[in-house]
């Protein structure tokens, strides 16, 4: 089995806001993983080369604390729904390591602070 050559392997960054008022809570993340050029493996032969593109990431989440310890949130993971590059020779046809496998994805629920008391 050939291995895939990497040449130039891309920046990789990740920032996090949050802003908080009384109980409401609000989030934001994103995820960047640069660009790169692959060559060879997979079904490449060794001396030919691709561009892998960029890929940046989007999440935001939301939650509500009540005064009685109710906690409710939401979020939405890969809020622009960006797809994985292919990967020539990768598992699932990309790096799951790096990159999103699934697309768009929400989330909720509700959590309860049970007082421990001093």
């Amino acid at each position: 089995m050939r291995q895939a050559a990497v040449r130039a392997r891309g920046l990789r960054a990740a920032a996090d806001a949050t802003w908080q008022r009384g109980g409401l809570r609000l989030g934001y993340a994103l995820q960047y993983v640069g660009d790169y050029t692959q060559c060879g493996g997979g079904f490449l032969p060794a001396t030919e080369c691709r561009d892998v593109a960029q890929a940046v990431y989007h999440d935001v989440d939301v939650s509500y604390a009540f005064a009685n310890g109710v906690r409710l949130y939401g979020g939405l993971r890969n809020a622009l729904d960006l797809q994985p590059p292919f990967i020539n020779g990768g598992q699932a046809n990309t790096d799951p390591g790096t990159y999103r496998l699934l697309g768009r994805t929400w989330f909720a629920g509700a959590a309860m602070e049970f007082g421990g008391g001093e």
